[in-house]
């Protein structure tokens, strides 16, 4: 008898420690969401992950951490507890809307695109899953599908601002100025003069080159709202017009304030600091814009160059550059920017693949004909390098390469 009565204290014993433990994961489980309702998601992701040594199957816990790392920009950490998310509930459309957004950010627009359309197939009026489609789309190059997506958007939400943002553009890249100006005039009159509208309008001023009203328009959004970045980039994009790069920089100051526009703005200053040959804070600036969006392909660009034209390092200045044209593999800018940097490492024949494609589509550019006549030579192409380098010294610019450009051609047999 002793020997059950043992075994039933065994048992008890264990039932009351499981018991505990499965408290103690749903208090973690409770205390991250109420972190997560004040908006204290590094809290909440504390707890979540307290809940998850415990369970690790624990959905709500899996859930919240996603959405938890996703709403402080921690992408790479989101995604792996989405995809589990979505596992556990394939018709959460929350968690689908996220994920398709990472995927668009990461150059994945059809993947994107298919999270959208699985949203709209539960949800036809989703105006988040019809804005995502419409930038799929944009991002694949398919405007008129494009276009319809975002229609749909305002049909749900006149006041949506990215898809009224989103068909100005498309109307101002179809030659149509007016269409736009008329779109983004009822939109400030809809929004009752709203920053984000005021902004929009300031960006069609600013396209007619009406930069009166434009700034206009750029100033009364700023007054609505200091962190409209939008209106901040379009008087940065003015004073810059007008050669007054202490006030762009300025307002350029403002607009990384702002979510939406930190890591242009950021882009900008690195070109303007750059541009006047203050290269420790033009490689800080394109820094904070890679770090504001590790996607942004023309700062991993620029950064490249900057650090490789310097001899800062080399092997970041591959990494960079070879990012970037991951990112963007037919922007003969990025690829000129790689070849380059591919010859200076000795990697003759990637050199010149990639310079080959941006002096097909540069070819005005003399120092793009430069690179790839250089990068020809030590491929063994002469006859190609023959014409590049030709081409090349044919700019009436006195460019300090002209001259190796010269001793080059000359050797050539």
């Amino acid at each position: 008898m002793r020997g059950h009565h043992l075994l039933r204290s065994g048992i008890s014993l264990a039932l009351v420690a499981l018991a505990g433990c499965n408290w103690y994961e749903q208090s973690n489980v409770r205390q991250g969401d109420a972190h997560f309702e004040r908006q204290e998601y590094r809290a909440a992701i504390a707890d979540y992950n307290r809940a998850l040594k415990l369970d690790s199957t624990n959905a709500r816990a899996i859930h919240q951490a996603a959405l938890a790392h996703y709403e402080i920009g921690e992408q790479s950490a989101a995604w792996p507890l989405l995809v589990k998310a979505e596992r556990n509930d394939p018709k959460d459309l929350e968690i689908r809307l996220r994920l398709g957004a990472i995927l668009l950010t990461h150059n994945r627009p059809e993947d994107a695109a298919a999270e959208a359309r699985a949203v709209l197939q539960l949800a036809p009026r989703s105006l988040n899953a019809l804005n995502l489609l419409g930038f799929s789309y944009l991002a694949q190059g398919k405007k008129s599908e494009a276009r319809i997506q975002f229609d749909s958007a305002v049909a749900v939400a006149p006041d949506s601002q990215p898809a009224v943002a989103r068909l100005v553009d498309l109307d101002l890249a179809e030659g149509h100025p007016e269409v736009a100006l008329s779109r983004a005039q009822a939109f400030v009159t809809r929004s009752n003069g709203s920053a984000d509208a005021e902004a929009l309008i300031g960006t069609v001023y600013a396209s007619r080159q009406d930069r009166k009203s434009a700034d206009a328009a750029f100033r009364r959004a700023v007054q609505l709202d200091p962190k409209q970045g939008t209106a901040w980039m379009g008087l940065a994009q003015s004073y810059l017009a007008a050669g007054r790069a202490d006030s762009a920089v300025a307002m350029l100051n403002e607009a990384t304030k702002s979510n939406l526009t930190k890591a242009p703005a950021y882009m900008l200053l690195g070109v303007i600091y750059q541009g006047a040959g203050r290269l420790g804070q033009a490689q800080s600036s394109f820094e904070r814009a890679l770090l504001a969006n590790p996607n942004f392909a023309e700062a991993a660009n620029n950064l490249a160059w900057l650090i490789s034209e310097n001899g800062l390092n080399d092997v970041r200045a591959l990494e960079l550059a070879q990012q970037a044209s991951q990112l963007k593999p037919d922007d003969p800018h990025i690829a000129d920017t790689y070849g380059w940097i591919l010859y200076k490492s000795g990697d003759f024949p990637g050199a010149v693949k990639q310079l080959k494609l941006a002096s097909a589509k540069l070819e005005g550019e003399a120092g793009v004909s430069y690179h790839y006549g250089m990068a020809s030579l030590k491929a063994g192409d002469s006859a190609a390098a023959r014409q590049a380098l030709t081409r090349a010294l044919q700019s009436p610019t006195n460019y300090p390469w002209k001259e190796d450009a010269r001793k080059a051609l000359a050797g050539i047999r």
